[in-house]
């Protein structure tokens, strides 16, 4: 269908065409490309800040409405490979420099490159008046928005944003294989988030969000004898805002790099599976899984037979402030390590270990509040300062990978509090004959001595198994005898006292 573009552009392409394409440089980008089956750039060279345009003096500019956006292979010496979003100026009325790419159907921007930072995006602040921030928005697209292979040489392999980053309502997201060229000091293989404060990201309400493959590398030097090379999907320089990731009902978001935080002021927070507005412009309940994975890490490192790396960097993620699960799931995985300020489970909402760490940062504690559950598979660690299950709290133990040598869980805390809930055993017939270890107390010390047992609720035993402590009071063990029949019932077990437990340190 033929429609008509109503802005006038440097930048030269066709009007009232069906297909529009960037072929130069604008100094100053503003109004809307909308209404084309296929909007392109493409082997644009610039000088200057952004190879398609800069937006500057507290305007908008939208690529918006159209079918295709396809933006590659185009570079800068400035700043953002494809858009720079220039800082927000002091007005009255308060306005943003923004930048929208929104309600598209696909949406390609790869292997751009910028030589400053932000391979296909760069937004500033305004450091005299942070109130004053930029823009970036990337929403409602209906069909596949990738960020594969941009690169720089400073910050942020595809975005660099010191102010508001949303990435919210779209089909499927995926940022592959973006790379800070050379990371020493630089990071942010897909996402580098600056210092303002009123720097903030939210990615909410996708269907599917993925990061992979994003990386940051050190080329070897007279300095560095070895090159080196670290994934990692988002860098937060520093943050005084709160930080949303929900996915919707349904939905997934997946960091298969790590994502790091460098600081952290009091009002910072990380807000996971929030309620969220969806393009309708209605209030959403996120009830899908957020998951920090190991699964590919060697795989991705392996890919660089030129360097070095420490695999056990590219899964730890940092986010180093409150952490809250409102509602859905927080999925740790494949030997990924999530650390947190303070990490609370809110009612409803189930924290889900599969061969993966939950450490809350020294000092801090963690909480799983009435209703909320722990699901565990694997080996895993559980870690803070304190650790406390409220009532109707539900452990989930699946019992496909146990042996004796490690436990289902390590708990590592001085000050544990479970007394009422219910304890279910998932693949308790599936085991062979023999004894188990399901819960190591290790370096805290405790002991299984007070008996509060008679509020919880144990289910999926059989009836010839038995849970029994070590001589220290340290490890449980299943001793898991075969009979046809399985029981149900709530039990009061001198074996279960430990997990009623609580040493005040």
């Amino acid at each position: 269908m033929k429609r008509s573009l109503f802005l006038i552009l440097v930048a030269a392409g066709a009007l009232h065409a069906e297909d529009y394409t960037f072929v130069a440089r604008s100094s100053s980008l503003t109004g809307e490309v909308s209404g084309y089956d296929n909007v392109t750039a493409s082997g644009i060279s610039a000088g200057f800040a952004g190879s398609i345009g800069t937006i500057k003096n507290n305007n908008e500019y939208s690529i918006s409405g159209n079918g295709d956006v396809t933006l590659e292979n185009n570079q800068t010496t400035g700043k953002g490979g494809l858009f720079y979003v220039q800082t927000s100026t002091y007005t009255n009325p308060q306005q943003h420099t923004t930048l929208n790419i929104t309600n598209n159907k696909n949406v390609t921007l790869s292997n751009n490159y910028s030589q400053s930072y932000g391979g296909a995006i760069a937004a500033d602040n305004n450091g005299s008046y942070p109130e004053y921030y930029t823009v970036t928005n990337i929403s409602g697209n209906t069909g596949n928005v990738s960020f594969t292979g941009n690169n720089t040489d400073g910050s942020g392999g595809a975005i660099r944003c010191d102010s508001k980053l949303n990435i919210n309502n779209n089909a499927n997201v995926k940022f592959t294989g973006n790379a800070v060229n050379k990371a020493n000091g630089n990071w942010g293989g897909a996402i580098y988030m600056g210092v303002s404060s009123e720097n903030a990201f939210n990615i909410s309400g996708n269907d599917y969000v993925e990061f992979r493959g994003n990386y940051l590398y050190k080329a070897k030097s007279n300095y560095v004898p070895e090159a080196t090379v670290r994934l990692n999907s988002i860098y937060q320089k520093g943050t005084n805002q709160a930080n949303t990731i929900s996915a919707k009902t349904g939905g997934s978001v997946v960091f298969y790099d790590a994502v790091i935080t460098e600081s952290a002021g009091s009002r910072a927070s990380y807000e996971l599976n929030a309620d969220y507005t969806d393009a309708a412009g209605n209030t959403q309940q996120a009830g899908g899984t957020i998951t920090f994975s190991g699964k590919y890490t060697q795989i991705d490192l392996d890919a660089f037979t030129d360097t070095v790396s420490n695999a056990k960097e590219s899964q730890t993620s940092i986010l180093s402030a409150n952490t809250t699960l409102h509602n859905g799931t927080l999925n740790i995985e494949y030997d990924a390590v999530l650390q947190t300020k303070n990490l609370t489970i809110n009612d409803d909402a189930t924290l889900t270990l599969r061969n993966g760490a939950c450490e809350v940062l020294t000092g801090g504690d963690l909480l799983f509040k009435n209703g909320s559950e722990l699901s565990v598979t694997g080996s895993n660690i559980l870690s803070a300062d304190s650790i406390t299950f409220e009532d109707n709290t539900v452990l989930t133990l699946t019992l496909s990978d146990l042996n004796t040598e490690s436990a289902i869980i390590n708990l590592v805390t001085s000050d544990l509090s479970f007394t009422q809930g219910t304890i279910n055993f998932v693949g308790v017939d599936s085991l062979d004959d023999g004894q188990y270890m399901l819960l190591s107390l290790g370096e805290s010390r405790l002991t299984a001595a007070n008996l509060l047992t008679d509020n919880l609720t144990v289910s999926g035993l059989a009836a010839g198994d038995k849970l029994e402590w070590n001589e220290t009071g340290t490890t449980l063990y299943l001793s898991h005898k075969s009979i046809p029949e399985p029981t149900t019932a709530t039990l009061s077990l001198l074996a279960l006292a430990g997990l009623a437990t609580r040493r005040r340190r």
